[in-house]
């Protein structure tokens, strides 16, 4: 973006630059700037007088870069739905995954241990656990572990 800005207006000082990058931060854009001279896309110009001030233009490497990210803007302005249906699959597809391997971990949790359930005379209340069986909420559990007592 900043080497998108530069390019339209020639030389910005800081606070046009700012203005003209919405929702950059000083410290980032400071970062940003400092990273784009140092590769030799952008110089610094300071100037002398009350304020002091410094401007920013690209180099010309840096006037180089700007039509390929340009056409890079324009492409992602012409596609943003299917951008956005790519998003959704694969962000469904990840929750789906995460459900089912959690699922997979707890019934093989599950599978390892025996649960054991002391009888009661008054009836008792249900309580779903994390993986929808039902058990009585009064019911004492007696967590045993399968490979101390070779039982399944």
């Amino acid at each position: 973006m900043v080497v998108i800005a530069l390019g339209r207006s020639g030389g910005l000082r800081f606070r046009d630059l700012r203005a003209t990058v919405e929702g950059i931060i000083a410290k980032v854009l400071t970062e940003t700037l400092r990273d784009l001279e140092r590769d030799g896309l952008v110089a610094r110009h300071e100037h002398a007088g009350m304020p002091p001030g410094v401007e920013y233009e690209l180099t010309e490497l840096g006037r180089t870069l700007h039509l390929p990210l340009q056409a890079l803007g324009l492409w992602a302005e012409e596609h943003p739905a299917q951008v956005l249906a790519a998003r959704e699959a694969y962000d469904s597809a990840r929750r789906r995954t995460s459900v089912e391997s959690r699922l997979r971990a707890t019934t093989c949790r599950f599978d390892s241990i025996r649960l054991v359930e002391r009888r009661t005379t008054r009836p008792c209340a249900l309580t779903t656990n994390e993986v929808g069986s039902t058990f009585p909420s009064t019911a004492r559990i007696r967590v045993l572990r399968a490979s101390r007592t070779g039982e399944r």
